[in-house]
């Protein structure tokens, strides 16, 4: 296991990112930039295109082992 900490963000509605509001662009855009990059050292965005559940969009957030 490479990861001390991995954390995940999962919205509570099924959107894609095309499907976002202005604001919640920004809201998200603020939340990424001010928190989760000073804090965590990965930062894998996943958008399900396969279409297993529709329009799933989450976020991995990862501490690396020392």
């Amino acid at each position: 296991m490479i990861a001390k900490k991995q954390h995940m963000i999962i919205p509570k509605i099924h959107k894609t990112d095309k499907d976002l509001t202005q604001e919640e662009k920004e809201e998200y855009e603020q939340i990424k930039c001010t928190y989760i990059e000073e804090n965590y050292e990965i930062v894998a965005e996943i958008t399900n295109k396969k279409k297993s559940i529709p329009s799933h969009h989450h976020i991995h957030l990862i501490i690396l082992k020392d």
